[in-house]
């Protein structure tokens, strides 16, 4: 995922749905990419990547992005 704010993106948190199961995990990164693993995977199935936000160096959070990243899983 690739960002832009004025001071720096330091980090976020996205929720993940993987064969119907919700977790939320934590984006890392800094300056305008931002990087998570989902994994690893077991089954064949299907993800959802949906309701990520991230947070600039000044402490502020972005307003969510609601468009769902949809992917599937061969084992």
């Amino acid at each position: 995922m690739t960002v832009s704010d004025n001071v720096g993106v330091v980090g976020g948190q996205a929720t993940v749905e993987i064969n119907g199961i919700s977790n939320t995990i934590k984006l890392t990164g800094s300056g305008s990419k931002l990087t998570a693993t989902v994994g690893p995977f077991t089954q064949t199935g299907s993800f959802i990547v949906q309701g990520i936000s991230v947070i600039d160096a000044a402490g502020n959070r972005s307003a969510v992005w609601s468009t769902p990243i949809v992917g599937s899983v061969v084992c």
